[in-house]
């Protein structure tokens, strides 16, 4: 734990605050609820007929016209509140007086199920067979599995039942009535949180054959109805159960992931780290909201004890976990490497040839990589290796872009594939030349519908006709020459309500001497950047475009490897991506700087931390991410593009972003409607990849259960694959994220790009990003990223003077919402009108100096938007003409908008909330402080 920042003082006095509170805070009742609603259907001649007056709840499976199976339904309107947990649950039946259907054979068992998708609703008085929710028609005992959960199963001995013999039946039912009251979420993978109407159905059936007899229960119109005994209250926590590193243990990362099962009712746990069993001395103790946790400061090897306990909102905690060992050791084999000139080469021998765990430590100096091969893009590659550590110790490289045969290449630092446990720290990266230009508007002219500019080259960059620009052009970005006077005045932010994207032609280059340069804008069209562009502007062009022959490398490459550590790396530039995780789950960036150097006016060029797949999310803490030419943080799957149906158990998809394995699971993104589909689908086999050798020109997939609906699949361009349906894993969607107490600065477009499930994004400080602080939103244009957010905590943030470029005019300082693609524009999107979003909790954010919206929520059940502060809109205003509003809601359910304060805002009261009824279902809006 970093002791040393803000954000840890306030979890120092959140430790001090629960440690008062040692033992569990119980409030329980028992009580006991009569049914009043049961019946029973019946196959063959009787499937249309109702039975819901009768005094026998009758169960059997007896034969095609003798099957019968049993409704009941809980209506649990008075046992939704928040703070009570269902627990000793059990469904109580009553044998009828003559209970058997059919003479007895022996033991008989039957099965109870829970609904738990949209399909509840029943009427007594005309449910049959054939109506019945969730009942399989075809099957004498068989319900929907997809829209049901087995809570238990008994076990009756029909030679010994008698009249008025009681049944108990508990199982998972304290689980089922938890999810119906609405307490954990989408808990069965339906979409459903809750039970429709708070009216919870159970359906019982028989496993018998068709010489069993059936059993009859008392209904409810009878003395002895059906009924549920039960207790609840707020319930003592329980201990978490430890998960990883495994008691015992033995390992060598010094910044492992420690892991734990959660508790029923816990919001937060509190983990110890300590060199005793007894924890006299605790070497790190902090609060998080996930059940997982990073050390933010390197473990001294030794054997570290450590436990966990749960936290409740209403200061609770449970008992301590079990203690579990890890012990944390030095690998034996150590080398250390000097700055001689070919150190690459070094490095490279020493992991090539480790058999084992591998330590190499640099000795403090200058280090030079210069690539002299179009294959040098990384000076340091770890492929096929576990437990490798390289400590720079402050280390400072230097990374020179050349021209090779046949190109020109801009190398990465690190390239890390099919690797475990990797650690990378204590680094100084730059490049030199640096890969951006930078010049100031000198001039401007009209040529036709296109614009000639005259810019004067900053200092410290490369030409703007040399090898680095000519071969990595990419596209340029309009920063703000006024950028001191800003509220907050960091250097390299782009220039307020301008576009973020702006092409120039590489061949219309001519050096007119002395660092001057005349270049044609391409894009905008020229009554654009009249309007946009002024005199004494900087204009920066990013060289980051990759060729076969001119390749780029990122600072960090990271593909298919787990638990790779990045810890105390300074970047001072970067040609593409800092740091790229590619189907690597458990990353982990702490104590990061991706910083421009003094003097120049940005860092790298494209996004701070990529994640791109991978089951487990990364673990970003205490970084600076100032003046990127991209996105902070992004964290996103791709869409694969539906090419082919090829049966209701195969899809043929293109080739591109190809990510799927066996035992993967994916839903399907109906693309041009905007609609992510609710059935979860599994593959069956490993793709078939066609061609099987070179590159490939599709995939077959085979999976389960069979396709539900039709496919879009008819669009075949490039251009346009993007509107065909798309596939979207949900297996690797980078879960259990946590992104907590990093500063955001000056960044071109997002400050996080979040697009992930069961994560947080906690405690950071946003300061002049160009678009939105915190994007929660799936970009359905050509770039196909997604697929949506689900329980995210989004709390604790700081967002000052953000959203200004010309994105801005249409996105808030944290924004959710669900797009679709615009078919008449491949870098367009549509608002969705569905609700893919879930859970997402924006809570205790303090908002300043902002226009448009400060919060959007949008396309989402059951989320919150609560205790947030909504300070003063920036003036003076740098989007003339938005409309101000604070906290807007649309095409949402069960919404809650609570306790946010917007007395400061500076907006009428009408403008403070924007949540219409007609857009929104079940909003609570209550306790907001408003102008």
């Amino acid at each position: 734990m970093n002791t040393t920042s803000y954000a840890n003082i306030i979890r120092l006095a959140k430790l001090a605050f629960f440690a008062l509170f040692l033992g569990p805070v119980i409030t329980l009742q028992a009580d006991t609820l009569a049914l009043a609603k049961s019946a029973f259907v019946k196959s063959g001649f009787d499937a249309d007929n109702n039975f819901g007056s009768e005094s026998t709840l009758a169960v059997a499976a007896r034969g095609t016209s003798y099957n019968r199976k049993a409704y009941l339904q809980i209506d649990l309107t008075n046992l939704t509140a928040s703070q009570t947990w269902f627990s000793a649950s059990s469904l109580e039946l009553t044998a009828y007086t003559a209970p058997l259907i059919g003479p007895a054979t022996g033991s008989v068992t039957f099965h109870v199920y829970g609904v738990v998708d949209a399909d509840m609703a029943w009427n007594e008085s005309t449910i049959t067979w054939n109506n019945a929710p969730n009942n399989d028609i075809a099957s004498a005992g068989g319900v929907n599995p997809a829209g049901t959960v087995l809570i238990d199963s008994f076990t009756i001995d029909t030679a010994s039942i008698t009249a008025n013999q009681t049944f108990s039946i508990s199982g998972e039912l304290d689980n089922y009535l938890n999810w119906a009251t609405g307490k954990l979420g989408d808990y069965y993978g339906t979409r459903e949180t809750t039970a429709a109407g708070n009216l919870a159905t159970l359906i019982i059936t028989s496993t018998g054959g068709n010489n069993d007899p059936g059993v009859r229960f008392y209904s409810d119109d009878t003395s002895y109805p059906p009924s549920l005994s039960y207790t609840v209250g707020v319930p003592a926590l329980s201990a978490p159960v430890l998960n990883k590193p495994t008691n015992d243990a033995a390992g060598y990362e010094r910044f492992p992931a420690f892991t734990w099962s959660p508790t029923t009712g816990a919001s937060r746990y509190e983990i110890q780290v300590s060199n005793s069993a007894g924890f006299f001395i605790v070497v790190d103790q902090d609060v998080v909201e996930l059940t997982r946790y990073v050390p933010l400061e390197a473990l001294w090897p030794s054997t570290r004890h450590w436990r966990v306990r749960a936290l409740g909102d209403n200061g609770e905690s449970s008992p301590w976990s079990a203690v579990f060992r890890y012990h944390l050791s030095e690998p034996t084999n150590q080398w250390t490497v000097t700055p001689t000139a070919n150190w690459a080469d070094t490095v490279k021998n020493l992991i090539d040839n480790a058999t084992g765990p591998i330590k190499i430590v640099f000795e403090p100096g200058d280090y030079t990589y210069t690539p002299t091969t179009k294959n040098d893009v990384y000076p340091i590659r770890i492929t096929g290796k576990e437990d490798v550590i390289l400590d720079g110790q402050g280390a400072v490289v230097k990374i020179q872009p050349s021209t090779v045969s046949g190109g020109h290449v801009i190398p990465g630092f690190a390239n890390i594939s099919n690797s475990k446990r990797i650690t990378l720290r204590r680094f100084t990266l730059d490049y030199d030349p640096v890969p951006q230009f930078v010049g100031i508007v000198e001039s401007l002219s009209q040529f036709g519908n296109f614009t000639h500019v005259v810019l004067d080259k900053a200092a410290g960059y490369p030409d703007l006709d040399s090898d680095i620009m000519r071969e990595h052009w990419d596209f340029a970005s309009v920063l703000d020459q006024h950028w001191q006077s800003r509220v907050e005045s960091v250097q390299g932010r782009l220039k307020p309500d301008a576009d973020i994207v702006w092409s120039l032609d590489k061949n219309s280059v001519t050096s007119l001497g002395s660092g001057r340069y005349q270049v044609t804008v391409t894009h905008p069209a020229y009554n654009q950047v009249i309007e946009q562009l002024a005199l004494g502007d900087p204009l920066v062009l990013f060289a980051r475009k990759w060729h076969e022959d001119s390749p780029v490398g990122s600072i960090t490459s990271t593909y298919r490897s787990d638990d790779v550590a990045l810890e105390g790396l300074t970047v001072h530039a970067a040609p593409a991506g800092h740091f790229q995780f590619h189907e690597s789950p458990g990353g982990k960036v702490l104590n990061c700087q991706l910083v421009p150097k003094a003097g120049r006016w940005l860092a790298g060029n494209a996004d701070g931390v990529h994640c791109f797949g991978g089951a487990i999310g990364p673990w970003i803490e205490n970084c600076e991410f100032e003046a990127i030419g991209d996105d902070g943080i992004a964290l996103y799957n791709k869409g694969l593009f539906a090419m082919e149906v090829l049966s209701t158990t195969s899809i043929r998809i293109w080739p591109n972003n190809m990510h799927l394995a066996n035992g993967d699971r994916f839903r399907i993104f109906h693309a041009l409607r905007g609609e992510m589909a609710t059935t979860v689908y599994t593959l069956t086999s490993e793709p078939l990849k066609y061609p099987t050798s070179g590159l490939a020109e599709y995939y077959d997939l085979t999976f389960s259960p069979p396709l539900v609906g039709t496919l879009e699949t008819s669009y075949t361009t490039d251009e346009t694959k993007h509107l065909n349906d798309q596939l979207f894993s949900i297996s690797e969607r980078n879960a259990s994220f946590m992104i907590r107490d990093n500063r955001f600065a000056a960044i071109r477009r997002y400050g996080c790009a979040v697009k992930s499930a069961k994560g947080a994004l906690v405690g950071n400080r946003f300061e002049g990003v160009s678009s939105s602080a915190v994007a929660m939103i799936n970009e359905a244009n050509y770039w196909a990223n997604g697929p949506y957010c689900y329980d995210v905590l989004v709390a604790n943030n700081i967002l000052s003077d953000c959203g200004y470029d010309k994105t801005a005019r249409y996105m808030a300082g944290i924004h959710l919402e669900s797009w679709k693609p615009d078919p008449t524009n491949m870098w367009g999107h549509l608002i969705s009108e569905y609700l893919p979003h879930g859970l997402v909790m924006i809570r205790d954010n303090v908002i300043d100096s902002w226009e448009h919206e400060a919060v959007l929520l949008g396309n989402a059940y059951t989320s919150q938007v609560t205790g947030n502060i909504i300070g003063p809109v920036r003036s003076p205003a740098l989007l003339p003409g938005v409309t101000n509003q604070g906290i807007v809601l649309w095409n949402t359910h069960g919404a809650i908008v609570s306790g946010n304060n917007l007395l400061d805002s500076g907006l009428s009261t009408a403008m403070a909330l924007e949540i219409p009824p007609s857009a929104n279902t079940s909003a609570t809006v209550e306790n907001n402080q408003l102008p």
